[in-house]
């Protein structure tokens, strides 16, 4: 909607149903994306935006879980299973007694 309102509007006729395009501000474009060799998680990729900014996205959705500067999200790094920078680790333990957990905070 934003792309209607500054005269940027994509205009597809119905033959072109399955493209998707979409207008995004300079800051959200994105340069390049690249997928680190391990140690690296398998599941992340790194997005270079056009200002200048990186982005710690799912390489299956693209949804951004960190940035260059606050590292991969404490929650993605839990359900990953890997640290700050997006390496893999072990997580095994933090998972152990989840359940039992969320029901004491839920008594509390």
């Amino acid at each position: 909607m934003d792309a209607e309102w500054l005269g940027n509007a994509i205009v597809t006729d119905r033959a072109s149903r399955e493209r998707v395009e979409l207008y995004l501000p300079e800051p959200l474009q994105i340069l390049s994306v690249h997928l680190p060799p391990p140690p690296c998680h398998p599941s992340i990729a790194i997005a270079h935006r056009s200002s200048g900014r990186s982005d710690y996205v799912l390489r299956e959705t693209g949804q951004v879980i960190g940035d260059e500067d606050g590292g991969v999200a404490e929650l993605w790094q839990g359900i990953l299973g890997c640290d700050y920078k997006g390496a893999e680790k072990d997580v095994s333990e933090c998972w152990k007694g989840w359940q039992d957990r969320i029901v004491a905070d839920e008594d509390e």
